[in-house]
């Protein structure tokens, strides 16, 4: 199988993988309106759980 990559110059958004145990120190680096979001939407990083950020321009940040 031969393996294929996306144009590293292509738009991206980061994707952040947070463990259960890493949820609080991880929240606490993030924006308040980050914070409130995913407070809001209740995300506890569970198995198979995930959550898309807004941006401030109302599009996806991550």
């Amino acid at each position: 199988m031969a393996l294929s990559f996306p144009d590293p110059a292509a738009p991206s958004r980061p994707l952040h993988v947070v463990a259960v145990d890493d949820l609080a120190s991880w929240r606490a680096g993030q924006s308040d309106a980050v914070q409130a979001w995913l407070a809001a939407t209740g995300f506890e990083a569970g198995l198979g759980e995930l959550r898309l950020i807004p941006a401030p321009d109302g599009g996806v940040a991550a």
